[in-house]
């Protein structure tokens, strides 16, 4: 649970968060899902997903193009 990644993952739906340095609770985090693999699954293809839907190459292009035009107009102001 540390910036960036609370962008990224949705906690409990496409990955898990954690404090860092709570090894009791990483381990846990680890241990149910070596436990109920199908729910690894169903995360690890949630997650698969976000990242296809989030920073597909079209969207990332459309965002850097609107970053730079933004960029643009404030340097000529």
């Amino acid at each position: 649970n540390v910036d960036g990644n609370r962008e990224l993952i949705r906690n409990g739906v496409s990955g898990y968060l954690v404090t860092p340095g709570d090894t009791r609770a990483f381990t846990q985090q680890i241990q149910q899902l070596m436990d109920n693999p199908d729910r690894a699954r169903e995360v690890g293809k949630k997650a698969h997903q976000e990242v296809l839907e989030r920073f597909s190459m079209p969207r990332m292009v459309r965002a850097y193009d609107q970053l730079f035009v933004s960029l643009g107009h404030s340097q000529r102001a």
